[in-house]
């Protein structure tokens, strides 16, 4: 009986016999699943989880064999390759421009609360309408604290770039095609030998 897609868990199981050529690339699918995942973990990459979340491969039969098809939120690439500050070069094909788009604010505040990251809220100082300078009476606000450091982290970003992380090419290169390709064709062996 194949295994269904909602039976991953069970797929990488240590006991786990495939018995048909579906089994063998639900196998395949989860492990890379499962890599794909763990790697975004290693280098501190999760923040949200949504990206880890949208990780998954599906496969269909085609007239040649099948055909995997790896699906990611679209940012896995900035992610993976990084992206070029407007000071800071990372080699990246990705850039941000200097008269460009600003950071969204909402994303950064964000990424702020989602990481726990501490902030001050005891500015000194505040702008008023008409461009001056007062003293401020009060603590902020944890909600302004936290735009605040969101505005500060964004033009940090934008000036310093992304690092890239290769969470995706450390995990497919040559030496996973190569692997999956054997694993794959002796376990089809397998099963056709019975």
């Amino acid at each position: 009986m194949p295994v269904s897609k909602l039976d991953t868990i069970n797929v990488l199981d240590s006991d786990f016999i495939a018995e048909s050529i579906e089994d063998v690339l639900e196998v395949k699918r989860a492990e890379l699943i499962a890599e794909l995942r763990q790697s975004l973990q290693d280098v501190n990459r999760v923040s949200t989880g949504a990206l880890q979340s949208s990780i998954d491969v599906n496969y269909t039969k085609t007239d040649n064999g099948y055909l995997f098809a790896l699906i990611m939120d679209d940012y896995w690439k900035y992610v993976d390759e990084g992206v070029n500050g407007t000071m800071v070069k990372h080699g990246s094909t990705f850039s941000y421009k200097r008269n460009g788009k600003k950071i969204p604010i909402q994303a950064m505040t964000d990424f702020v609360r989602n990481r726990s990251i501490q902030w001050q809220r005891t500015a000194t100082h505040y702008k008023t309408k008409k461009g001056t300078f007062k003293k401020r009476k009060n603590k902020l606000s944890s909600i302004d604290a936290a735009k605040q450091l969101g505005y500060a982290i964004g033009h940090g970003l934008k000036e310093k770039g992304i690092k890239p992380t290769h969470f995706f090419t450390n995990v497919v290169n040559e030496n996973w095609q190569e692997r999956f390709i054997e694993d794959t064709l002796n376990e089809f062996e397998r099963i056709a030998n019975g």
